[in-house]
């Protein structure tokens, strides 16, 4: 099974998403849910996978930035 297809916990903030997902359909719900202001300050869905060994557990987390322009 291809990480594309496998299916995680998604954390958001200090909480967790109820279900798994796999990383697109957390950028879906994350695109789905974005805060109004941010989403009008030109901010967009970021889905971070993490590393078991620097964070503990294998999970999904959604977060909103920003993308640095490339000089």
């Amino acid at each position: 099974m291809s990480h594309a297809s496998q299916k995680f916990h998604v954390r958001l903030g200090l909480g967790r998403l109820e279900g798994l997902m796999t990383k697109q359909q957390a950028r879906s719900w994350g695109d789905r849910n974005i805060p109004s202001d941010l989403k009008s300050a030109g901010f967009s869905t970021c889905v971070f996978e993490s590393c078991p060994e620097i964070h503990g557990a294998l999970f999904l987390r959604i977060s909103y930035g920003k993308s640095c322009p490339s000089r």
